[in-house]
């Protein structure tokens, strides 16, 4: 996952052996060259993919998603800033640099007649404060994924750094494609919804907060350097989701990180009157729709989708 420190660290130790374009073109082409880069990953993904033998097409692929650090000893480069390293050995957390979101294929070839995995870069994203880091290697994640539709299993890896909604939500939007992580220590789990009471009143939708210290029974010797624990829980990773299904047959998603409470259909004639003022919405809808996890909503002419008594709504 680790890059060149410089183009001209790249162009002395590759660059200068395949081509005789001076240092100085290669300079001018990342400063002022149109191109659109992302297609490259695409090209990429696609070359590697004709390496898998047709006795591996089963085999599942991998995204290695993580981020690196390159030190900048001088403060006039473009977009360099101060960047905390947690994993520095130099005696400061800091640094003075760039730092990349990086994106690596995972595909399986024979090696010694045992299944190996070949790891082919496929892009890297400058991380400039305007996108968070997990929006950028979504982003990645998103302009490949066309390049493996035929593919049977896609799977994300990374660490605890990037398991939180704004990744793990893009599994929901490809068949294909999971995602294997470690949980942030910081995540809220819960225990699984108990069993309904037949009392008044909405069911549980998951039992009571768990602490990773105190309600996970861990073996008794080390496996490996860890103590090993299962369990089943629920947490709230990967978000809400309510599918939208519109006249033209294209699934949106829409996702609201806030509790929604309640779902109508409303007379178009009606939202066109009240506006964007919610608290004036009639009450008396024509649906009430209580479906919590998933609600497929056929859009017409006359209806339209209003979230009520939350933060968000689409008129």
């Amino acid at each position: 996952m680790e890059s060149a420190d410089s183009i001209r660290s790249l162009y002395r130790h590759f660059l200068s052996g395949i081509t005789l374009k001076s240092l100085t073109a290669f300079y001018y082409a990342c400063s002022y060259s149109k191109a659109d880069y992302s297609r490259f990953m695409n090209v990429t993904a696609s070359l590697a993919l004709k390496l898998i033998p047709d006795s591996l097409k089963s085999q599942p692929v991998f995204f290695c998603i993580d981020d690196t650090m390159i030190s900048k000893f001088g403060r006039k480069f473009e977009d360099v800033s101060k960047l905390f390293d947690h994993a520095a050995h130099n005696g400061s957390n800091y640094l003075n640099g760039h730092c990349f979101v990086s994106l690596m294929l995972c595909v399986p070839i024979w090696s010694n007649r045992r299944i190996a995995y070949l790891a082919v870069p496929l892009g890297y994203r400058m991380w400039q404060k305007k996108q968070s880091k997990l929006e950028l290697a979504a982003a990645m994640v998103r302009q490949v994924m066309p390049s493996f539709a035929s593919q049977k299993n896609v799977i994300i890896l990374c660490d605890s750094w990037y398991a939180k909604k704004n990744l793990a939500c893009i599994v929901d939007e490809y068949p294909n494609l999971d995602l294997i992580c470690n949980a942030r220590t910081d995540s809220v789990i819960y225990d699984l919804a108990p069993q309904p009471t037949g009392r008044r009143g909405r069911p549980a939708k998951h039992g009571e907060r768990l602490s990773i210290k105190e309600d996970f029974t861990l073996s008794a010797e080390k496996i490996g350097d860890y103590y090993m624990g299962v369990r089943r829980v629920l947490t709230n990773i990967f978000g809400q989701t309510i599918l939208l299904k519109r006249r033209n047959g294209e699934i949106t998603p829409f996702r609201n990180a806030d509790f929604i409470p309640a779902f109508y259909f409303i007379p178009k004639s009606i939202l066109d009157r009240c506006g964007s003022e919610l608290n004036s919405i009639p009450r008396n809808p024509c649906k009430l729709l209580h479906d919590w996890d998933a609600i497929a909503i056929v859009e017409s002419d006359l209806f339209l989708l209003a979230i009520i008594d939350a933060y968000a709504y689409m008129v």
